[in-house]
């Protein structure tokens, strides 16, 4: 088989949502760019290659968060929604709105002053009203965002990111790296199918494969998280046309926080009712083989039973047809905000989602290519120490992520 080598100023490794978003702006920025990242396995029973959490057709959108930085950077990427949409002809945002019920003081207070500090349009109210759509526990308060608020499908949005890039000039390597080398003034990418791209600059979004192809150690949590589907049927999708995504605190000590996100259309035609929430206590994954196990195997079932109860919980009234679990992975950071920094010369990272990253991915992408492309912090507003890259390890913590 002949080797294809390319030979670009930046290779992007990692086409998820932070990598695809990456290589769109860096391709409007007067690069040649090449992007490397496989697409979403046929079988993954044996696929060898890395794994996405972007697999999936239902992720939270929302401007409302307790944490300015992650609140600023969803903003800048709703606004871009329609942008993409419309330059890709592909849409992937429904602004249904969203709610947002907790009970705990500081959560609350964190809450109020970034709708402050933003202007947000969100009414607060009580779980005690009624309303929302949810039959959530009583004495919560109940934080409510309009559209564009909402849900996107998070693999339509990689698919519009890709062919926007494609679009404006970039290379796309349609599999996953396997090497990375330093050769003096250049990097070479060697890819699962033999391809080569030679780059000035490197910029990994290998989400949490992202210590895979560097000597050095990101400090990081990949940590394992189950999701499960409620298959509705068409007369409970009509009726819950307008429900809008949800986040609550549940009296559940196994989950720090839940969410759910309104029926959204699978690639199998059916819709289903999708619910997830970081666990506590979970144990991260710290080798290859443990990240492929819990993604091919069925270890996700075991929190079926429990997230059943609390979707059938806060939505008695749905018929639902049956449920599946599905796995995903989470990689958090020293700080609970992505690393977008240069670890090494001309080596730069976009990685650290913490189970965040999709509905504010191509903000994130655009900090990122704008150090890449300029070699300096291309934010006033964000502050570049806040995404700091820190190495060595990270242990085990109870932080919340409060909604995908």
């Amino acid at each position: 088989m002949a080797v294809l080598t390319r030979r670009v100023d930046v290779a992007v490794i990692g086409l998820g949502l932070i990598g695809s978003a990456a290589l769109r702006h860096l391709a409007h920025a007067d690069l040649t760019v090449a992007g490397i990242g496989p697409p979403e396995p046929r079988d993954w029973a044996t696929h060898v290659g890395p794994f996405a959490s972007h697999f999936d057709s239902g992720r939270i959108t929302r401007r409302l968060d307790a944490r300015f930085e992650w609140a600023e950077l969803a903003s800048r990427s709703i606004e871009q929604y329609p942008v993409l949409e419309a330059v890709s002809g592909v849409e992937f945002h429904h602004p249904v709105g969203f709610v947002f019920a907790r009970d705990d003081a500081a959560g609350v207070a964190n809450l109020r002053a970034v709708i402050e500090r933003l202007d947000l349009p969100v009414a607060i109210t009580t779980t005690d009203e009624t309303g929302c759509g949810y039959a959530f526990p009583g004495g919560h308060t109940l934080f409510a965002e309009p559209g564009p608020a909402g849900f996107v499908d998070p693999r339509r949005m990689r698919t519009a990111q890709v062919a926007a890039a494609a679009s404006a000039g970039a290379a796309i390597v349609p599999t996953w790296a396997t090497a990375l080398e330093r050769r003096d003034a250049t990097f070479r990418v060697t890819a699962s199918d033999g391809t080569i791209v030679v780059a000035e600059r490197v910029l990994l979004a290998t989400g949490p494969y992202l210590n895979d192809l560097v000597p050095f150690g990101l400090a990081a949590r990949v940590v394992p998280e189950a999701i499960v589907l409620g298959r509705v049927g068409a007369d409970d999708v009509a009726r819950l046309a307008g429900l809008p995504a949800a986040i609550y605190l549940p009296s559940d000590p196994e989950y720090d926080d839940v969410y759910v996100v309104p029926p959204a259309r699978y690639p199998d035609g059916e819709w289903y009712v999708k619910i997830g929430g970081s666990t506590v206590g979970v144990e991260p994954f710290t080798t290859a083989e443990q990240k492929r196990a819990w993604m091919v195997g069925n270890a996700a079932d075991a929190q079926l039973p429990r997230l059943r109860r609390m979707l059938e919980a806060v939505l008695p009234d749905v018929a639902f047809e049956g449920f599946t679990a599905k796995p995903c992975l989470i990689t958090d950071t020293a700080h609970d905000l992505p690393y977008v920094d240069e670890v090494d010369d001309r080596l730069f990272v976009a990685v650290g989602g913490c189970g965040h990253a999709a509905k504010s991915s191509d903000a994130i992408g655009a900090l990122a290519a704008g150090l890449v492309a300029t070699g300096g912090w291309p934010d006033d507003v964000l502050v570049r120490h806040a995404f700091r890259a820190v190495l060595g390890d990270l242990a085990p913590s109870g932080t919340s992520r409060h909604g995908h």
